[in-house]
C-alpha cells in the first residue's frame, strides 16, 4: 500500500517540478503581456 503512495506523488510532483522549470528564467524574450511591455507577449 505505501508504493501506491509514491506513485501518487511522482504522478504529482513530476508535473509541478517540470512547470517550475520552464518558468524559471522568467517568460521568454521578457516580455509579460503587462502595460511596460505595452502588452507584447512575444518578442
Amino acid at each position: 500500500m505505501k508504493s501506491i503512495y509514491k506513485i501518487i506523488a511522482l504522478i504529482i510532483a513530476l508535473p509541478v517540478i517540470i512547470l517550475l522549470y520552464a518558468t524559471s528564467n522568467g517568460s521568454p524574450g521578457g516580455r509579460s503581456g503587462s502595460l511596460g511591455d505595452n502588452n507584447q507577449t512575444c518578442t
